[in-house]
């Protein structure tokens, strides 16, 4: 993905962060005129119809209250997109590039030798530069693997934001929607509940995207798992007792100075 493209999706995040934090502020003011309007129709209604209701609104508190606990929880750890698009640039530009670079040059001919040599060391050479491009042409796609485990991260923060905001927003139409039951004497009893009910929706669309969240982390572990055995990739090394080292001798490890 271009950085371009990956600007597009941190100015979404940053979109949604502030999304979020006006939409429960949203959320409260509704809550507060709900509550003011139900005691203002309750002078109306009959005392028994009234405890009815207002046994029905402390039930919608609970909830309402158990969303912003969850809320909290999330905003407390939102994630950083922009910092995770960043960071897998870095390792493509800094790491898995310069590296693909040099890969083509690593021939007999074409890379520097860390040690000086003479006599037949500079036979030894030609079998550890060949050693050398095996070592190297293993280290661009562990590059690639990195910065695709930092993408899926993002993207599924992006995708968990999302989900939520979305949650939030339907618990505040669904406030929105029961108090307009507050203007008729008839479908007051029915608002409270009505508001308990969409506070529940909401916990359960928070549960969704809690889920959704653990499955991009189930994908991104199953990543990193590949990663480690792609760090455990010894090809082109030179094994010296129990290490694998970068080759720069011949293929067995030694070589002698000599005519």
């Amino acid at each position: 993905m271009s950085s371009q493209g990956q600007g597009g999706l941190s100015a979404t995040y940053e979109d949604l962060m502030t999304e979020i934090n006006e939409t429960l502020d949203d959320l409260q003011r509704e809550m507060n005129e709900f509550a003011e309007k139900m005691n203002d129709v309750m002078r109306w209604i009959p005392s028994p119809i009234c405890k009815g209701m207002i046994f029905a609104w402390n039930k919608a508190l609970d909830a309402y209250n158990k969303v912003f606990n969850e809320m909290q929880k999330f905003l407390s750890q939102p994630g950083d997109v922009s910092a995770l698009f960043r960071i897998g640039d870095m390792w493509d530009s800094h790491v898995g590039a310069p590296v693909s670079n040099i890969q083509g040059e690593a021939t007999a001919y074409g890379v520097h030798a860390d040690d000086k040599w003479t006599g037949s060391a500079a036979r030894a050479y030609g079998g550890s530069a060949e050693a050398q491009g095996r070592a190297i042409a293993t280290i661009k796609p562990m590059a690639e693997s990195v910065q695709d485990a930092l993408n899926d991260l993002a993207w599924g923060t992006i995708a968990f934001w999302t989900a939520v905001v979305a949650a939030v927003v339907s618990f505040v139409a669904g406030v929105i929607v029961a108090a307009g039951l507050l203007a008729s004497i008839i479908g007051a009893p029915a608002a409270p509940v009505d508001v308990g009910a969409t506070a529940l929706a909401c916990l359960g669309f928070l549960a969704a995207a809690v889920a959704a969240a653990l499955g991009f982390a189930e994908k991104v572990s199953g990543s990193l798992t590949g990663l480690q055995q792609q760090l455990s990739d010894n090809t082109g090394m030179v094994q010296q007792g129990d290490q694998w080292v970068w080759p720069r001798l011949d293929r067995s490890g030694t070589w002698l100075i000599g005519g």
